[in-house]
């Protein structure tokens, strides 16, 4: 059962109906900058999703506008997001994200496509730049052999300060007394 906005809770008839009232607004709504995102993910296979099909599209509709710029976000807060999917509060929003961890990786993954697209590109700019025999390039074909395995540094560098035990200690203590006893100063008596 879903609680009313009034605290008094709905059936499950009247959830659905409510769920779809909202989803109807939210597609009559004018252009919202993730509306492309939203209606890729509705098409997409959720097989981790285990609840309500008619309640799918709030959780669509909250990892494509998680995955905007929070600068470009329609509406601004989580509590206006809520308030738009139907929800009363982000509560809400929050008890689907404990539920379903897949929802944040997907935001992740939205975020990360753009890059991902332009990897290829980005590659084969970076062969064209290792190919160039400017000494300015010199960094990018260090990057382009490291990223084939073509060169690996010979030796990392430890600057860490190596730890003493006291058992060393007391080694080097006594070595140094030892080489004090053998040591003897020459003076002129003259």
């Amino acid at each position: 059962m879903t609680r009313k906005k009034t605290g008094d809770w709905m059936d499950p008839g009247e959830a659905r109906e409510h769920s779809l009232s909202m989803q109807e607004q939210l597609d009559e709504l004018g252009e919202v900058p993730w509306r492309d995102d939203y209606d890729a993910l509705l098409e997409g296979d959720w097989d981790w999703y285990d609840g309500p099909e008619w309640n799918r599209w709030r959780l669509a509709a909250y990892v494509a506008w998680a995955s905007c710029p929070a600068d470009g976000r329609e509406p601004g807060t989580y509590d206006g997001f809520a308030r738009l999917v139907g929800w009363g509060s982000a509560q809400s929003l929050r008890k689907y994200r404990r539920r379903y961890p897949e929802l944040d990786k997907l935001v992740q993954e939205n975020i990360l496509e753009p890059l991902f697209a332009r990897r290829a590109r980005v590659l084969e700019t970076l062969g064209t730049l290792a190919e160039e025999a400017d000494y300015k390039t010199y960094k990018d074909r260090e990057l382009f052999l490291k990223l084939t395995g073509m060169y690996q540094p010979s030796q990392d560098v430890n600057l860490r300060q190596r730890a003493i035990t006291a058992d060393q200690m007391a080694q080097a203590e006594e070595q140094a007394e030892a080489e004090l006893q053998d040591w003897e100063p020459e003076f002129d008596d003259g």
